[in-house]
């Protein structure tokens, strides 16, 4: 679902609002269009007819027809381009249809134009110190209650390159959760992202994070501590995130356990963000990345 159908509840009750300042939706246009290209449609699967498109053109035409619920601005007239539908939209509609239409963008890109335009995105919105971001085709919010939100949003940038894009899209999934509300779900998916990267790490697939922690100190990438050190470290540090999934979303928590507060799904997706940082760090001591990720900002993306 589109992001205002996805968190249609938060948003009616209030619990999630998104402002886009004038000048950050400039910059959303400018990076949509210097990202659009051109497509080719069929748009009837029993005609082979071909259309010749492009991306920012499809994007006005799919929010107008397939979801009635974007409200596009008053007084665009009837014989205008899908395409200025799409600009007016995002210089004037509201936020979470802003939103809607950078994930539809997104959906409509070539899968190797993907990247670079989610990056340039990201780059606006940390530029502008918005607290959204767009991971894995949707657009999130970061809570600002979180205490060093900045290393969430790494955490979250920094599993979006090489090997760790399974982690990111479940990170993302995470902050999803907790910002509608169901914080089991969130710390559960924080747990699985967290897994994920531990399982790039040691290259085991299907092992729980007990094993998956001790494999990464027989594999060395804990060797720069004192050896009496290394297995106190795994249980006290790496094992405090598998401890919330296993007692507070999972069935250890007991028959009076019911809901879950919002400050234990915040606590987990901290705590995810701390560790899987520290991760990225082990893991690039052996794999030299090609780009720093704190220089994707000063990327020319046209």
């Amino acid at each position: 679902m589109i992001f205002s159908k996805r968190y249609s509840a938060a948003i009616r009750n209030h619990r999630l609002a998104v402002d886009l300042p004038a000048t950050l939706r400039e910059q959303l246009i400018d990076a949509i269009a210097s990202h659009n290209h051109s497509i080719r449609v069929q748009r009837d699967s029993d005609n082979n007819w071909i259309d010749n498109s492009d991306t920012m053109t499809e994007t006005g035409y799919m929010l107008e027809q397939e979801h009635p619920t974007v409200a596009f601005p008053a007084g665009i007239l009837d014989d205008e381009s899908y395409r200025t539908r799409l600009i007016e939209l995002v210089k004037h509609g509201a936020s979470e249809n802003v939103l809607d239409a950078i994930e539809v963008f997104e959906s409509w890109l070539a899968k190797d134009r993907k990247a670079a335009f989610t990056a340039h995105i990201n780059c606006i919105f940390d530029g502008e110190e918005s607290p959204l971001r767009l991971a894995d085709g949707k657009c999130l919010k970061l809570d600002t209650e979180f205490v060093g939100v900045g290393s969430t949003a790494a955490a979250l940038e920094r599993l979006g390159l090489g090997p760790f894009s399974g982690a990111a899209a479940e990170f993302a999934e995470a902050l999803r959760e907790q910002a509608s509300g169901d914080t089991k779900h969130a710390i559960s998916e924080a747990h699985k992202s967290y897994e994920s990267t531990l399982k790039v790490l040691t290259d085991l697939k299907g092992a729980t994070a007990d094993t998956l922690t001790k494999e990464l100190i027989r594999q060395g990438y804990l060797d720069d501590l004192s050896a009496e050190f290394r297995d106190g470290f795994r249980q006290s540090v790496l094992m405090a995130l598998p401890f919330l999934r296993n007692r507070l979303a999972g069935h250890g928590q007991g028959a009076d356990v019911i809901e879950m507060p919002k400050s234990y799904g915040t606590l987990a997706l901290q705590i995810a963000a701390a560790l899987q940082n520290f991760l990225i760090e082990k893991y690039l001591e052996r794999h030299p990345a090609k780009e720093n990720p704190s220089e994707l900002c000063d990327t020319d993306f046209i």
